[in-house]
């Protein structure tokens, strides 16, 4: 497995702070100043890799995980692939969930990294996020900040999320 530096990433060993990260959410020339920490990005960089030798693609992992498909091995290569059947999500209206970054940027304590995920329907909106973003606020965030990375900086590019950072006092 190739090490961060190898594939280009900077070492995040100092977490970002919240006007830190607010600058950074301002501009997409300025968003790739996101970064995992060492051990966190390690961690990303060999789960990233299991996945992708036992689904399809991480998109397949993510609809079987989080969205509850059902899922096909094929015979040959032992990978799991997404199916859809009449009862699974894509038969259903759009799904949004709000969860935990499994793989968080390295921020500053009492900043934690959420992500939006949404299947079916057109892209995620400000209402979407907003609706969201008011249900970590109800549950002790005072700020929250949100992002939806630009095509070339999507490391999942066929399942609409976004990223929110909710910070508590």
């Amino acid at each position: 497995m190739a090490t961060p530096t190898e594939l280009g990433i900077k070492d995040n060993s100092v977490p970002m702070s919240w006007a830190d990260a607010k600058t950074a959410i301002s501009s997409e020339s300025t968003l790739y100043f996101m970064g995992r920490e060492p051990t966190a990005l390690a961690h990303y960089l060999a789960s990233m890799e299991s996945i992708k030798t036992k689904y399809s693609s991480v998109e397949d992992f993510l609809r079987i995980t989080k969205f509850d498909f059902d899922s096909r091995t094929d015979s040959v290569t032992g990978e799991a692939t997404a199916v859809r059947t009449d009862s699974s999500p894509t038969s259903s209206p759009v799904q949004i969930k709000l969860e935990l970054n499994d793989y968080p940027y390295h921020f500053s304590p009492g900043i934690v990294h959420w992500v939006i995920w949404k299947l079916n329907g057109s892209p995620l909106t400000p209402a979407d996020i907003e609706l969201e973003t008011d249900k970590l606020r109800k549950d002790g965030a005072t700020e929250t900040l949100y992002w939806i990375n630009p095509p070339h900086l999507k490391s999942i590019k066929d399942l609409d999320h976004a990223h929110i950072l909710a910070r508590h006092a």
